[in-house]
């Protein structure tokens, strides 16, 4: 459901509504037409789901009554990541700030003023902790992060001989990957002072990778990349 036509158009036009509500900063008529898609989408989303769930009414009622909390989240990782230059202020204010998108979502799905203390049980009943502790992180890359330390500490338990050229060794992930390209782009920039701190140093650098194995052979592909 959450990937619907439906949900999207909901979700797009609840950021204008909330952008208006909490910054007036949103012309009159672009609240209108916010607020004439919102009522026509939301309800597409509504049928959609009693469709799909017709012989399951606890569990239509509960996606009905959890989707405004999950708008606001989603709209608060919009503003966050959409206004780079607001977001220490976002962050400070976290807690305000997503209880007030809380209240204006809730009353223009729902119809009627919630309480605040009672959105905030429901908010903590439907998220995870650390969503709560940190509401402006990116889960994927903390999920990432995760699986990615839970591998070097099991990695790290036994001491494992070291492999270069082996097809059955492990592939390196995007982290060390990246760390790979910025130290040959300080190399080539010559920011790497204490790689070319001496002359024979230097000399040893310039043969220590094979031409075959030289990153360098993919620089015409970024090259049709960029193109």
């Amino acid at each position: 459901f959450l990937v619907s036509e439906s949900c999207v158009l909901t979700g797009s036009s609840l950021f204008w509504l909330v952008l208006s509500a909490i910054f007036n900063c949103v012309p009159a008529q672009v609240v209108e037409v916010s607020r004439v898609l919102t009522g026509k989408s939301w309800h597409s989303f509504q049928l959609e789901v009693s469709e799909s769930l017709k012989h399951d009414l606890p569990t239509r009622q509960w996606i009905m009554s959890t989707m405004p909390f999950l708008f606001a989240q989603v709209i608060f990782r919009m503003y966050f990541d959409g206004f780079s230059e607001d977001r220490n202020m976002v962050l400070s204010h976290s807690n305000n700030f997503i209880n007030n998108i809380m209240l204006v979502i809730h009353f223009e799905l729902v119809g009627f003023a919630i309480n605040l203390d009672t959105a905030r049980k429901l908010r903590e009943t439907l998220f995870l902790r650390r969503v709560l502790d940190s509401p402006h992180a990116n889960q994927a890359d903390y999920l990432a992060g995760q699986r990615r330390q839970a591998e070097l500490e099991q990695q790290n338990s036994h001491t494992r001989p070291l492999k270069f050229g082996k097809l059955d060794a492990p592939c390196p992930d995007e982290i060390q990957l990246e760390h790979v390209l910025q130290a040959r782009e300080a190399e080539r920039s010559g920011k790497n002072d204490w790689m070319t701190a001496t002359a024979s140093l230097a000399a040893v650098k310039k043969d220590r990778v094979p031409a075959d194995l030289s990153v360098d052979r993919y620089l015409p592909l970024n090259a049709q990349g960029m193109a």
